[in-house]
């Protein structure tokens, strides 16, 4: 999962209602949000109620969300 930052989309989900943008999101970022409950060791059959409960935290927490590439990757803070 080496891929980069993608930091015009962080900038435009900022606008919670940018459907477009968070569909985009969504398809880039679901699977990683996945892999990382997955290797939690959370079953299978759980995995998507926690992928949604993560999106939806992604969702309230992103608007007011500053990335700084010079303080760590935004898939780190997404994995926390």
């Amino acid at each position: 999962m080496g891929q980069k930052t993608r930091q015009t989309l962080i900038q435009r989900i900022k606008n919670q209602y940018d459907e477009k943008s968070w569909m985009e999101f969504i398809e880039v970022y679901r699977p990683y949000i996945a892999a990382i409950i997955r290797n939690m060791g959370v079953p299978e059959d759980e995995i998507d109620d926690h992928v949604q409960s993560v999106l939806v935290i992604c969702w309230q927490k992103l608007p007011s969300f500053d990335y700084d590439p010079f303080k760590g990757k935004f898939r780190y803070w997404l994995s926390r």
